[in-house]
């Protein structure tokens, strides 16, 4: 099995340039992984946005994983100081060989071939991923939920009765205005 492994900018991934040979990776090759890398990766010397491609000989696949590096272990800026504890490196290297719900878990994404090959442009893109934006609450979120909720109830009762009460007073002040002994329905 022969493996290559390259740094591309990251405008490979979906510029209608890269079109052919993006097309012929997903034809000839095995993509491994598709790592993008945060844009303060090769400071001090330039600002780029890059991805790692993995690519080997193995066929056939029906997808492959893209894992998207934020924290690379070091300061985001032209200093790139080294920072404490573990980083999203770590986090791929460990989990880059396990099952899909780790992999899930933990930031890959995965991308089907057959989805690249339906598109004009094989593009190595993914939909916007929101699943972060909304995280189920816990049952003690839900129950404090609830309990506001409640109170919100038991404040439109109260106010309900108020305003019930506040109209029937209306009500008797214009029947005596003009005389009135019944409303009509």
């Amino acid at each position: 099995m022969n493996k290559i492994i390259t740094i591309l900018p990251t405008t490979f991934k979906n510029k209608r340039e890269f079109k052919e040979l993006r097309k012929d990776i997903v034809n000839s090759h095995r993509i491994e992984n598709i790592i993008d890398l945060p844009v303060h990766t090769f400071q001090p010397h330039v600002a780029v946005c890059a991805i790692i491609l993995q690519l080997s000989t193995n066929r056939p696949q029906d997808h492959f994983w893209k894992f998207k590096v934020e924290n690379d272990g070091y300061t985001q800026n032209k200093r790139r100081k080294k920072k404490e504890g573990e980083n999203d490196f770590d986090i791929f290297w460990k989990f880059k060989n396990g099952r899909e719900e780790e992999k899930l878990k933990y930031g890959f994404r995965r991308l089907a071939i057959a989805e690249i090959k339906e598109q004009k442009d094989y593009e190595f893109t993914l939909p916007p991923d929101f699943s972060s934006l909304f995280k189920p609450p816990t049952y003690a979120e839900q129950l404090a939920i609830l309990e506001k909720e409640k109170k919100l109830d038991l404040q439109i009762l109260e106010n309900w009765k108020k305003l019930k009460v506040g109209m029937e007073e209306r009500v008797e002040k214009i029947k005596k205005r003009w005389n009135i002994q019944e409303l009509a329905e």
